[in-house]
């Protein structure tokens, strides 16, 4: 087999780094640089291009430091972890570079957005439920910017990247117990931001709904 072999696993693909065939951190770029963009982004909450460069500099990192993978948790959970170390480390910095501040969380990746519809077709969303939904996750964002980073972390986590407790623990180097005590409390705080925000906005029934 060789590195670009699909149905290698993560830890094959890393001792093929290790043995020289440095293609094959390519293929580990590719698996994993959505989930890192996302979630260096929702960090730091910072605009699209400061999530690029962080998302470049994990991966220059992580291959620098490859040779210190144990093998002892699975890759995603190691390069989550040096996302979100380097994220904190930086946050600040791109937090003050990050000029659009709130305006930039509506300004969502490509990849964030639901594909177009054709008007003509029977089975296409309606425009207002699209706009209603768009609305929702935007003011969905903007809640979880205001969470303090132990919540926000630890909400990303599960309930956008839906990653079970156990390996947030591992990702976070926490108790499950305080994972556990984080999601909770991050979903609540969430869950207050949305309904206070229900007043200006057309969604208040659904806040509920998108803290849960």
């Amino acid at each position: 087999m060789t590195a670009e072999t699909p149905d290698l696993s993560d830890e094959d693909l890393v001792r093929c780094v290790l043995r020289g065939q440095r293609d094959a951190f390519g293929t580990l770029v590719s698996r994993h640089q959505d989930v890192v963009w996302r979630l260096v982004r929702r960090l730091a909450h910072a605009d699209a291009s400061a999530a690029d460069d962080l998302a470049q500099d994990v991966f220059v990192r992580a291959f620098e430091a490859l040779r210190t993978f144990r093998f002892e948790c699975p890759f995603k959970h190691w390069i989550l972890r040096i996302a979100r170390n380097l994220t904190l480390n930086r946050v600040t910095t791109i937090a003050a570079k990050t000029e659009r501040g709130m305006a930039s969380l509506d300004a969502v990746r490509a990849t964030d957005d639901a594909p177009s519809v054709d008007p003509a077709d029977p089975n296409a969303e309606r425009p207002s439920a699209r706009i209603e939904r768009d609305e929702l996750k935007h003011a969905l964002w903007r809640a979880l910017a205001k969470l303090s980073i132990e919540f926000r972390e630890a909400v990303l986590l599960r309930d956008v990247e839906g990653l079970d407790y156990e390996a947030i623990a591992d990702v976070l180097e926490l108790p499950i117990g305080t994972v556990r005590s984080r999601i909770h409390r991050g979903r609540e705080t969430l869950k207050e931001l949305l309904l206070r925000g229900a007043g200006q906005t057309p969604f208040s029934g659904n806040a509920d709904r998108v803290a849960s």
